[in-house]
């Protein structure tokens, strides 16, 4: 079965809504984060054969993709869990080795409003976020 939503709204109802004096709706971030949990698997699945990037050993704007997506969805509090979806963290480990990632995400752990958005957001993970 296929997700209905994208798990960036994840960010958008946590963090971005309410920012702007709106009302994060709950049953809404629910569907997103079961929704989340389907691309996962089969993001998983997708990356089980894949020893480098998405579409092979080059770097590709596909990366570029996956690794904004689910970085502002993990900012959002979705965790990420490295034990269940192996393949995923992995490849994000790799993703986020780029140069330009590691200088945003650089950034974004010096950046107040970020940092405070991290640590409210990802203060439950059991693990910690992928960087």
């Amino acid at each position: 079965m296929m997700p209905r939503m994208y798990i960036g709204g994840i960010f958008f109802q946590r963090v971005a809504l309410p920012s702007i004096g709106g009302k994060t709706d709950e049953r809404l971030l629910k569907d997103l984060t079961e929704d989340g949990h389907e691309l996962l698997e089969q993001l998983e699945s997708d990356l089980e054969k894949k020893k480098h990037f998405f579409l092979g050993k080059t770097f590709s704007v596909v990366d570029i993709g996956y690794g904004t997506w689910l970085r502002q969805a993990q900012l959002g509090g979705f965790e990420i869990d490295s034990h269940a979806y192996p393949n995923v963290a992995a490849y994000l480990a790799r993703v986020y080795s780029f140069p330009a990632f590691k200088k945003a995400i650089l950034w974004e752990n010096r950046d107040a409003t970020i940092s405070l958005i991290k640590d409210n957001f990802t203060a439950e993970f059991t693990r910690p976020m992928i960087e």
